[in-house]
This record gives C-alpha cells, structure tokens and sequence, in this order.
C-alpha cells in the first residue's frame, strides 16, 4: 500500500499555488501496476497501487474505476485532456485527491514492470530508496495537473463547444435563408 509522507491538507479548495507546492513536498510510495488499457488495468489494481496508463482523454467512466480501485497516483503517458473536448475524467481524478502526472512518453512501459516499488514526488518519477537510504534513480518528469487549472481547462472546453454548436446553428439558418426558395419551392420529381 502507497505511504504518503505528509497528510493532505484540509482546504477543500487551495490555491494552486498552494497545491502545487504540496503535491512537490508530498512524496507517494507504492507498487506500479502497468496498463495501456484503463479498463483492462482497474481489474487488477489494488488500493494503494500506482497507475501507469497510456490514455489520451481520460474519460468519466474510467476515472471513476481508478478510483473506485484505490490508485494511489495514476501516471499517464498521453494526454489525459488534449483539449478536444470537456471530457471529466481528470477533474473527477484530482478532485478525488488521486495525483495524476501527465508525462512526456511511454518509456515507463520499458522501464518498469507490475509491482515494481517507485516513488512519486511531484512531477517526479523514480526507484523506491535503496535499504540503505540512498535515493531511487530519477525515470521520468511529468507535468502534474491540479484542480484549479483542470477546472479552467474543462471550462474552457465546454465554452468551445457550446460556441461551436452556435456556430453551426447560424451558419445552418444562414444556408436556409439563402436557399429558402430552394427549399420551398415545388420539386419535380420523376415519375
């Protein structure tokens, strides 16, 4: 089962400042399980395990696995929001108090194998400390994703989206102006 070295805070909403502060100083320990296939992954995960996934747009369904499974961190190797849509599954994550790293590749799935022990220190991910206490070797930097800008990043895409859906509804009132008489008018159609 993952440790954590310091408590999480009480302050249901922090500053981001504050947060990613505490997610740097904040030091999780735990067995890895490796998944490229979140769903396929959750069955396996036990609670206090670390998540390594390669899933671009984490989805709600997913994110409520992980949860539900006890990840102590989930690692993801793509994007878990590109942008191209409001998808929930990182708020629901973070908002839940699960870490969650987006990293630059997939070398992890080389790197490590299921129930390797790691440490993950903000962004950082490395070996577990030796026995003697010397500190695990540096695998992999990633870029941690807080609440407050996985909050701004979803809202900003349900605003797109919904300028989208306007977008297209007055340019399909447009079309329908400029053929009206197209669209009115008596069609001849073969006998």
């Amino acid at each position: 089962m993952a440790a954590t070295e310091q408590p999480p805070s009480m302050d249901l909403q922090p500053a981001r400042s504050e947060e990613r502060a505490r997610a740097q100083s904040q030091a999780i320990r735990g067995p890895v399980r490796l998944g490229r296939r979140t769903k396929l992954l959750v069955r396996r995960l036990a609670r206090g395990d670390i998540a390594v996934i390669d899933h671009l747009d984490i989805d709600r369904v997913s994110a409520e696995e992980l949860i539900a499974a006890g990840a102590a961190a989930v690692l993801n190797c793509s994007s878990s929001s590109s942008g191209a849509y409001p998808n929930l599954g990182p708020q629901l994550l973070v908002e839940a108090g699960v870490p969650l790293v987006d990293l630059p590749d997939d070398s992890l799935f080389e790197k490590l194998s299921d129930g390797d022990r790691i440490v993950v220190q903000g962004a950082q991910v490395r070996r577990r400390e030796s026995a003697e206490g010397e500190r695990g070797a540096p695998l992999v930097t990633g870029r941690v994703l807080d609440r407050a800008g996985v909050r701004a990043e979803t809202e900003a895409r349900r605003r797109e989206v919904g300028e989208a859906l306007e977008r297209f509804a007055r340019n399909t009132i447009e079309h329908m102006r400029e053929e009206r008489e197209l669209l009115s008018a008596r069609i001849d159609l073969p006998r």
